[in-house]
């Protein structure tokens, strides 16, 4: 399907009986066989093409300038080309190997697969640091057709995968079953392919077939409100300003609660490696270098690895639900949503400074904010929310983040002044105090037309009614710290 098309994807659980799971296991097995076998000839063909003379003279030649260098990446295309480098020479490249599958891998399904290998090679194509990956064992869990009628095809009452007729299975609760009565028996018209998934809940194996739909009538779950909304997100807390309401809020709280479970489970799993693989690791702790031999791990260690990798399903499908439930929230305050242009990516990277000592022996440590990134998935939600504006032809405006400089400015005295990240309170010069995440999503949301300055008369207008929502939220959080005894994260100063 095309990216620029509206689409959206009902997920179904099928009933599957024993001899059906191995069939459909047998046919992921061939799936992730192929797409392995397919990668391999063609980073060969890669390799070779970036070897030649005329390749390194013309990589070479490039100023990073698109005004400069389009002529030269038209003849490395060209060069692509002829070394079979494109997505149908992918497919065409695919086809003897698929008559080894023949009678269990569909014609459609590997097209499919080699368009997914075409994505992975061209993420990496003319850009040296990074790496195409294959598919470990049990790791492909998706086949997928091209359209609704051939390969996968979905029946209503149940799918006609190949030779085997798979039954759906539809909730009886009539709130959960009135979700299909309006999105998915509707629509059955402009169903477009279909997917079979595998996933593993519970340390077992369950399958699914998403639907997926051309068009977006899936926005009518969704309500929109009018105005201006101004959001500045972190790593670990999000706060955002509209014209009715002021919210500052942890990012995927209930999430968080998985690890401590996930922290003794990881213990657990290290002890066992570790006493049926002595010769991997040295006497102080520290695994040998440049040894080859294989890993050895008990039945108690994959079971710990399966539990594991079950708490992680469940601390994803947390985050997502929250994140979802947020975006759904914030839908509601305005038409017209503005964030900062943050790179989340750099941030959970370790500092490249250079090492301080902080004690004898003892130096600083480099990492930042990778785990908070991790858990929490900032980016994440900001990609929920920009796919859920595009139900209603909308979109998230990104702000300069270096010349606005929302943390550092005050709108009364128009001026910059640079806080330390410890400072979660700004103060006016009259004395006035406002939360600092707070104070931040509202001058984004009064950002001029440009993306790359705050107006100050947008925001000497708008402050009044800022400044009261925000000292009924701010007191609506103390009183639920009181009651409740909650606690709240150092970061948002409560």
């Amino acid at each position: 399907m095309k990216r620029n098309e509206d689409y959206f994807i009902v997920e179904l659980p099928l009933e599957i009986e024993k001899w059906q799971a191995d069939i459909i296991d047998k046919r992921l097995e061939c799936g992730r066989h192929l797409y392995n076998s397919l990668l391999s000839v063609e980073m060969k063909r890669y390799n070779e093409m970036i070897k030649t003379k005329k390749y390194r003279y013309l990589y070479g030649s490039l100023k990073h300038d698109k005004r400069y260098d389009h002529e030269i990446w038209a003849e490395i295309h060209k060069m692509e080309i002829d070394f079979g480098l494109t997505e149908y020479g992918f497919m065409d490249d695919i086809k003897p190997m698929a008559n080894h599958f023949s009678g269990l891998m569909n014609a459609q399904i590997c097209q499919v697969i080699a368009k997914q290998v075409w994505a992975s090679l061209k993420s990496i194509m003319h850009r040296p640091s990074r790496h195409a990956h294959f598919k470990k064992f049990g790791s492909f869990n998706t086949l997928s057709g091209k359209q609704k009628t051939r390969a996968i095809i979905f029946k209503g009452d149940y799918v006609d995968f190949g030779k085997l007729r798979l039954r759906v299975k539809y909730p009886k609760n009539e709130n959960d079953f009135s979700y299909f009565e309006r999105f998915l028996f509707p629509n059955l018209d402009s169903l477009k392919f279909c997917k079979i998934v595998r996933k593993q809940i519970r340390c077992k194996s369950r399958y699914y077939v998403q639907l997926v739909f051309k068009g977006n009538a899936i926005k009518d779950r969704y309500s929109i409100g009018t105005g201006r909304v101004g959001i500045d997100i972190g790593t670990s807390t999000v706060a955002v300003s509209g014209n009715t309401s002021v919210e500052l809020l942890e990012l995927a709280r209930d999430s968080q609660s998985f690890e401590k479970e996930k922290l003794n489970l990881q213990r657990k799993m290290d002890r066992s490696k570790r006493s049926t693989n002595p010769n991997k690791f040295n006497s102080d702790g520290t695994i040998k270098k440049g040894n080859k031999d294989r890993w050895v791990f008990s039945n108690r260690y994959k079971r710990l690895r399966s539990e594991y990798a079950d708490i992680c399903r469940k601390q994803k499908q947390s985050r997502e639900v929250s994140h979802n439930k947020l975006a759904n929230d914030i839908l509601k305050l305005g038409d017209r949503f503005f964030v900062e242009d943050m790179n989340f990516s750099g941030l959970a990277r370790r500092s490249k400074s250079k090492t301080e000592y902080v004690a004898k022996n003892k130096c600083k440590k480099k990492k930042r904010y990778g785990k908070s990134i991790c858990n929490r998935a900032p980016s994440m939600f900001l990609s929920i929310l920009e796919r859920k504006l595009s139900y209603f032809g909308l979109h998230l405006n990104r702000i300069d983040t270096k010349s606005c400089k929302a943390s550092q400015y005050d709108h009364m005295s128009d001026t910059f002044i640079k806080k330390k990240l410890s400072d979660r309170w700004h103060v006016f010069e009259n004395g006035l105090r406002v939360q600092r995440d707070l104070y931040s999503a509202f001058l984004i949301s009064n950002v001029s037309d440009s993306l790359d300055s705050i107006d100050k008369e947008l925001c000497d207008i708008n402050f009044s009614m800022f400044i009261k929502m925000h000292n009924d939220k701010i007191q609506e959080l103390l009183d639920e710290k009181n009651s409740t005894n909650k606690k709240f994260l150092t970061s948002m100063g409560i």
